[in-house]
């Protein structure tokens, strides 16, 4: 941006920040201004090719350091502990490992995703050895979830994740003693009962 303009900008108070914006904010405010396009029935440049291009090139050479995107992430030894609480026979503590199992194995999954994961959404897959260097080694439980849509992802891309192993087991142990076959995993409604997350 010019230096003139951006004096008058930040004189008139519309121009805060000192250097150049963040990527994501230049994201967010470009998505504003292609849906404002949109909604006016005007064409813009939003997804031309070159565009794309030159933010992923200012991206590349930004000064800024990259950041985690949660500041609270779940870590193994975090899990470790909520999963401690969840040791008892209750139908509820079956449901909570794998949830929480389920949102941590898959990569990380928001929590709209993971009560709202379904059935029709889980496919089996062929077990995966435990080693890859060793075709005979264990052969780990594998299942792939298909995402559908989600907060990054629209409702038609077939994006899919994989849990192996452990959250498939746990996920598998809470679906058979909960008798569930079909809809929801969490299991708003077993038999007629509703379950609801503990506070």
């Amino acid at each position: 941006m010019p230096d003139n303009i951006a004096a008058v900008l930040r004189a008139d108070g519309l121009l805060r920040a000192d250097g150049p914006h963040a990527p994501a904010t230049v994201r967010r405010r470009l998505s504003s201004w292609a849906t404002l396009h949109h909604w006016k029935g005007v064409a813009g440049p939003f997804r031309s090719p070159a565009l794309r291009s030159a933010i992923r090139l200012a991206v590349r050479a930004t000064a800024r350091p990259r950041t985690r995107k949660s500041q609270k992430a779940v870590t193994v030894d975090v899990l470790e502990r909520l999963l401690a609480t969840c040791a008892s026979d209750r139908l509820a503590d079956a449901r909570d490992a794998a949830l929480l199992l389920v949102a941590f194995g898959s990569g990380g999954r928001r929590r709209s995703e993971v009560a709202g994961l379904r059935i029709e959404q889980l496919t089996a897959e062929a077990p995966v050895p435990a080693d890859p260097s060793d075709p005979k080694s264990t052969a780990l439980p594998c299942v792939s979830i298909r995402l559908g849509r989600t907060k990054t992802t629209g409702a038609d891309t077939d994006a899919r994740v994989f849990l192996v192993g452990r959250p498939v087991e746990v996920l598998r142990e809470w679906l058979a003693r909960a008798d569930i076959i079909k809809g929801r995993c969490s299991g708003r409604s077993i038999n007629g009962a509703v379950w609801t997350t503990r506070r």
